[in-house]
């Protein structure tokens, strides 16, 4: 089962910086509506970015937060700082509102100066939001457990489909006009979810014989091996391994 992008096709990290180049998206921030400074809308916004759709709204029935294991580090500052170390990143999020679908993005750059504030050894977060309208505003950002939850599935690829979007040639055309660097393909974000089938059918492709899934292990930006022990017992090990459907 697949579930629609966004209602608003048009609020996608390339939309967002358009608006950004051209000084559009404003400040709502200190109970002020302001400008973006100079310093902010002239950095680098050819950055890896990562769209995860509803898969972590609560408020959506695509949400998959129920899914992830129950020892999930929520606060994990140690893994956003090797992801953000290695490369800045944009994350968007797409969440149900009485108003319709809103998305919500986060800029992560690591050690990034800033207006009054030297260059330090952290992960600095931005957060942009677009309502309906698809216009893109800025806002005081505080703790938010979809950039750790994100940042989890990211480091867990054996759980997760990635899905390049299509280039937006036109914003990139534009761009190229500005002097700026095109855009990276936005990755699309998908979960793979265990579907079993009803007892007495083997399914698609599903063996007739019993069996356990082993544990695996992943090595962090850091060289800290991770372990997830096994074995994992199908179904308590019965004869019918799982089927993969694609979740959003």
């Amino acid at each position: 089962m697949t579930n629609e992008l966004n209602q608003n096709q048009t609020a996608t990290y390339a939309n967002f910086v358009d608006q950004m180049t051209t000084n559009k998206v404003r400040a709502f921030n200190r109970g002020g509506d302001n400008p973006i400074r100079p310093l902010e809308r002239s950095r680098n916004w050819s950055i890896q970015s990562f769209d995860f759709g509803h898969l972590l709204d609560p408020w959506s029935e695509q949400n998959v937060i129920g899914e992830l294991p129950s020892d999930v580090s929520v606060i994990d500052y140690e893994a956003l700082d090797d992801f953000t170390r290695a490369s800045d990143a944009a994350l968007l999020f797409s969440r149900n509102s009485t108003d319709g679908v809103e998305r919500d993005l986060f800029v992560l750059r690591f050690g990034t100066e800033g207006f009054k504030r030297p260059r330090s050894d952290e992960t600095w977060v931005w957060f942009y939001s677009a309502g309906p309208d698809g216009a893109w505003k800025n806002y005081d950002w505080a703790y938010d457990a979809r950039i750790y939850l994100a940042i989890w599935l990211l480091n867990n690829p054996a759980r997760i489909e990635r899905e390049p979007a299509p280039a937006d040639h036109g914003v990139n055309a534009r761009l190229k006009l500005r002097n700026k660097s095109p855009l990276k393909a936005t990755t699309l974000i998908h979960l793979t979810k265990p579907v079993y089938p009803a007892s007495g059918s083997i399914g698609l492709g599903s063996s007739k014989r019993a069996h356990d899934r082993r544990g695996y292990s992943y090595v962090r930006k850091n060289g800290r091996t991770v372990h997830v022990p096994g074995p994992i017992r199908v179904k308590g090990g019965a004869s019918t391994p799982p089927i993969y459907r694609v979740v959003r």
